[in-house]
Order: C-alpha cells, then sequence, then structure tokens
C-alpha cells in the first residue's frame, strides 16, 4: 500500500495534456455512441440515474456518461425499476475500491468534503490502526497533504469521531481475544484499555515473597498507556479469573520486556587516613 509521501501530484502541463487527451477522447467516444433520446416506457419513474444530470443514451436505448477526466463510463446497470439509494458512504467506498492503487488522501478527503465522520474515522483507524487519534494531530498541524482541508480537521467532532471508531475497535479485539482475562487485568492495573498490540510496549518484572510470584510491577515504556508504571497483585487476580503466571505469559508471548532483579550492590564505607 503507497503512503501519503508517495502519491504522485501531477504539474499544470501534466494536466493540460491529460485534458487534450480526454478532448479527443471524448470525441471519439461520441462519435462511436450517438446520443439518442431516453426510453419514455416510464418517464416518471424515480431513478439511480436522477444522481447524474449529465446522461446521454446511446443507439440501443442504454445511458452512459463521461466523467470529468472524459473517460466514458457504462450506466446501463443502473437501470432497474425503482430507485437504487446509494449513501455517501457507499459512493465513498465505490470510489475507493475501484481505484488503484489505493489513495489513502484522497479518501479521506472526500469522506470529510462530504461531512460523512464515521467513514473518515475508519479510514482513518483501518490506516493507522491505534495510533489513528495521534496521526490526527499531525494531519491537522504538520501534514502538508492536508493543508487544504485544515479547518475541517479541527472540527472537534472528527475527533470524538477517531477517538470513537479507535475505542470500539480495540474494545472488541479485546473481547475476541484469547487472552482477553489478562488484558483486563492490565487494563485494570493501567486504568486504560489494552490489547494484544499493546503488551509489546510494556516492560515487568516479578515480585516474589517466600520464593512465589506475589505481584508485578509493570511500566509503559511509551504514552500508549499514559507512560505510568503500575503494580499488579495477586489478590486482583480473582476479580478476572486468571492468574499472575498467565499474565506473564500473555506479557512474553506478546513481546513485553522482561526487566531482571539487579543484584545487590555493595556499600563500601570511605577510607580516610
Amino acid at each position: 500500500m503507497l503512503s501519503p509521501r508517495d502519491i504522485y501530484i501531477p504539474s499544470k502541463a501534466d494536466y493540460d495534456e491529460m485534458n487534450v487527451r480526454a478532448d479527443n477522447e471524448r470525441d471519439a467516444r461520441k462519435d462511436r455512441h450517438p446520443a439518442s433520446s431516453p426510453p419514455t416506457d416510464h418517464p416518471d419513474r424515480p431513478s439511480a440515474l436522477d444522481q447524474y444530470d449529465d446522461v446521454e443514451w446511446d443507439e440501443e436505448g442504454l445511458p452512459y456518461r463521461f466523467d470529468k477526466e472524459g473517460n466514458y463510463v457504462d450506466l446501463a446497470h443502473l437501470m432497474e425499476e425503482g430507485k437504487i439509494k446509494i449513501s455517501k458512504r457507499q459512493l465513498i467506498r465505490i470510489v475507493r475500491e475501484s481505484t488503484q492503487p489505493y489513495n489513502f488522501v484522497a479518501a479521506t478527503k472526500a469522506a470529510l468534503q462530504a461531512d460523512d465522520l464515521d467513514e473518515f474515522a475508519r479510514l482513518m483507524v483501518d490506516e493507522y490502526g491505534q495510533d489513528a487519534y495521534l496521526q490526527l494531530e499531525d494531519m491537522k498541524f504538520d501534514d502538508p497533504d492536508f493543508e487544504d482541508v485544515r479547518d475541517l480537521l479541527r472540527d472537534p467532532e472528527i475527533e470524538d469521531a477517531v477517538y470513537d471508531e479507535q475505542d470500539n475497535r480495540l474494545n472488541t479485539a479485546i473481547v475476541s481475544s484469547p487472552n482477553k482475562n489478562e488484558l483486563a487485568a492490565l487494563g485494570d492495573a493501567f486504568q486504560a484499555a489494552v490489547g494484544d498490540a499493546d503488551v509489546k510496549y510494556i516492560v515487568y518484572q516479578p515480585r516474589k515473597k517466600g520464593g512465589q510470584v506475589t505481584a508485578i510491577s509493570l511500566e509503559d515504556i511509551s504514552d500508549r498507556l499514559g507512560n505510568m508504571s503500575v503494580t499488579l497483585r495477586a489478590s486482583d487476580m480473582k476479580h478476572f479469573s486468571t492468574t499472575l503466571q498467565a499474565v506473564m505469559d500473555v506479557l512474553n508471548k506478546g513481546g513485553a520486556k522482561l526487566r531482571k532483579k539487579r543484584p545487590p550492590i555493595k556499600h563500601v564505607p570511605p577510607m580516610y587516613d
């Protein structure tokens, strides 16, 4: 998948050349598809074709149009009885899936301009996962690809939509995870939702008493979980139907870093003459 940095931006000369080519192709296609009048079987029936104001008809009575780049677009599939309702989100998704390679910048801008906050949030979390909310901050102030939509990005409702989508995705992932009990215990300790993808950002150290692990010291080495240090105790485990050993197994498998106990430092008193 291309990143926003890899997207090619045509120059003015490129656009001029494309416009000339499009005009020539449009004239050639019109010669091959001479326009005729639309069918009059049901002139008053609403149709999905109503969304376009430039529909033309070929010799066989089938609709078509030319897009803004001058490409021929067959609309025969829209000739069905009754009106086909297409939402803004469906239209955006159709454009996204039909464009190769996928253009994240164009797709998110289209969602913003259509005022479809849910679709914008979905695109963000698809692209950046649990870093979507943080990435939004960069887009609002620093990312040059979004300079022309800065005002739209700074709408507080945009932040809420992205945060809610990110949070819902995380909670769904936690509930469906085979480690859901252990993740719930970790989340309770950090006072934040902890998913499988967050485990690798944790440093942990078992605390023993009488040869038995009675607690686990936990530290978030990033700001994903608040950049804090907490303690998970054996007495807490009964609330989550798990054990400290099971939590340590999840931490180990998930890539968390084990902090080994430091050897005691022998104090040497200063020597005086």
